[in-house]
C-alpha cells in the first residue's frame, strides 16, 4: 500500500517539479549539434526535457533497468562498464546516478572515457552525519518504491574533488546548493572538462 502511494506522489508532484528545476539548471551547459549520453536514463523523460530546445542533439541512454516505452534509445548496462568506445560522445550526463553506483569514482572514470569534451553531474553532498541521514531517507522515499538499489554512496565536497581529480577532469563550474523551503537535502552541480577544448562550453 505504501509503495503505490509513494509512486503516485513522485509521479504527480515530485518528479514534475524536479524535471522543471533540473532543466532550468542544467540546460545552459548543453549545446545544439552535440552527442549526449545520459547515464541512468530511467524512461528518458528528464533528458528529453533538458534537450527540448536544442536542435540536432543526438541522445543515447543507458540504465541498469530499461523501462518499456522509453522516450529515447536506452541500452541496458551492468552499472559499471559503459558499452561504448572511447570518446563516443561529446558529453556524458549523470543526474543523481553516481551515489547509486557500487564504485562512484569508477563509474565517473567510465563517463570520462566515453566523453570527448565534458561531463555534467548533478548529485548530492553532505557535511555532517545528519546531512547523510537526511539524504538516505530522501533517497528511500524517492527510489525505494521503484525498486532502485540504494547503496547511499554520498560524497563530501572534498571527496568529490578527489574523485574528479582521479579521473583527470577539471572543474569548469561548481554549484553546491540547498532549498530548505522545499528540500532539506544538499545538492551539487559539476560541469567538468576533459581537456582544454571543453572550456569553450
Amino acid at each position: 500500500m505504501l509503495k503505490p502511494a509513494l509512486r503516485l506522489l513522485n509521479e504527480r508532484v515530485m518528479f514534475p517539479r524536479r524535471y522543471a528545476f533540473l532543466t532550468r539548471e542544467l540546460s545552459p551547459f548543453l549545446q545544439s549539434g552535440q552527442t549526449l549520453l545520459d547515464v541512468g536514463s530511467s524512461n528518458g523523460r528528464l533528458v528529453r526535457s533538458l534537450t527540448a530546445g536544442l536542435p540536432d542533439v543526438a541522445v543515447a541512454g543507458v540504465d541498469v533497468h530499461v523501462q518499456p516505452g522509453a522516450l529515447i534509445p536506452i541500452e541496458k548496462y551492468d552499472g559499471r562498464t559503459l558499452p561504448f568506445d572511447d570518446d563516443s560522445f561529446d558529453c556524458t550526463l549523470l543526474v543523481d546516478v553516481l551515489h547509486h553506483a557500487d564504485d562512484p569514482t569508477a563509474l565517473l572514470q567510465e563517463a570520462t572515457r566515453v566523453s570527448r569534451r565534458h561531463v555534467l553531474i548533478k548529485d548530492h553532498y553532505y557535511v555532517t552525519r545528519l546531512d547523510w541521514q537526511v539524504l538516505k531517507w530522501a533517497d528511500r522515499g524517492g527510489n525505494a518504491p521503484h525498486d532502485i538499489v540504494l547503496p547511499f554512496h554520498y560524497f563530501t565536497l572534498p571527496e568529490w574533488k578527489t574523485a574528479i581529480a582521479a579521473c583527470g577532469l577539471s572543474v569548469l563550474f561548481e554549484k553546491p546548493f540547498t532549498n530548505y523551503a522545499f528540500d532539506p537535502c544538499k545538492h551539487v552541480i559539476y560541469h567538468l572538462g576533459k581537456d582544454r577544448s571543453a572550456k569553450s562550453w
